[in-house]
């Protein structure tokens, strides 16, 4: 309930706005041409040069890109990301249209646009959409959604360092998907329930055992599932032994958010810090080969 009333705080914040009128924006541009009488006729005036730019804009965006309400619905689109990545779900394009923007949803562009600008400069974030969910069936691909997803979440564009980001108590669960995830991959990107669980038992966390770190795992799974960085799907096995000739299994695969936010090649580096050298190199040549990138050495 928490998290719902901090979305809901963006009722009390975007305030009914009133778009410009012609009249208004007439007034405006108007004032701006006496401020520029004392300017030789050479001189193109600002509202001239405006004017032109925006030929191919519609008229909304046109008045608004000179409305002081602006800025305030750029900072509405900037707290609602950031209130939204803290939950780890993704801001969806409708979602800004009903809190932020209203019947004013043609200036979508407009305003993202500006709030990218603002959380690259301060936050040193941007907004990233997602990828579509590969669909799969008996562990075939069958190819993914055309069409935007319009979801999206917030991505560091920070150089990282050492000890910069604070995952605070996410720290550990962190560590963990890192690990499935780098399971995924060396397994030709793809994971059956059965090999994660076999995994997860040598790291001594087992299915039905609450663990001191992580609790129940698979509630912890499933909220991977979620976030976006794991993505499930079920399969059929044929058994002749049974009576239905089928049983159920599932798979797992990267999930949208982990393909944006950490990246294969992100999670090969993971590995090699783990094993450094150790590691087996033909099995990470074959890994820069498949991912199409190249370790840092």
């Amino acid at each position: 309930m928490e998290d719902e009333d901090d979305i809901n705080d963006y009722s009390s914040h975007s305030q009914s706005y009133d778009t410009p009128t012609n009249s208004q924006f007439r007034k405006d541009t108007l004032d701006d041409e006496e401020d520029y009488g004392s300017q030789t006729q050479a001189e193109p005036s600002r509202y001239r040069l405006a004017e032109k730019a925006a030929q191919n804009l519609s008229p909304e965006v046109v008045l608004f890109r000179f409305h002081p309400e602006l800025e305030r619905k750029v900072k509405d689109v900037v707290r609602l990301a950031l209130c939204t990545e803290f939950r780890k779900a993704p801001l969806k394009r409708e979602d800004i249209n009903r809190r932020v923007l209203h019947e004013h949803s043609r200036i979508f562009h407009l305003v993202f646009d500006k709030a990218q600008e603002k959380l690259r400069e301060t936050f040193g974030m941007e907004l990233v959409e997602l990828p579509n969910k590969e669909k799969f069936n008996n562990g075939g691909r069958k190819g993914k959604d055309k069409q935007a997803t319009k979801a999206y979440i917030l991505r560091n564009i920070l150089p990282v360092q050492e000890g910069f980001i604070n995952w605070g108590k996410d720290r550990k669960q962190m560590g963990l998907i890192m690990v499935i995830l780098s399971l995924i991959l060396v397994n030709n990107r793809v994971l059956s329930d059965d090999q994660l669980k076999h995994s997860l038992r040598r790291l001594s966390i087992c299915e039905g055992v609450e663990h001191a770190e992580f609790g129940d795992i698979d509630q912890l799974v499933t909220q991977f599932i979620k976030q976006g960085y794991l993505d499930k799907s079920q399969v059929n096995h044929v058994d002749f032994s049974s009576q239905s000739n089928e049983i159920p299994s599932y798979e797992y695969r990267w999930g949208p958010r982990a393909k944006v936010e950490l990246t294969e090649i992100n999670v090969l580096n993971f590995i090699t810090e783990i094993f450094g050298k150790k590691g087996d190199p033909h099995m990470l040549s074959a890994l820069e080969k498949t991912i199409g990138e190249k370790l840092k050495h």
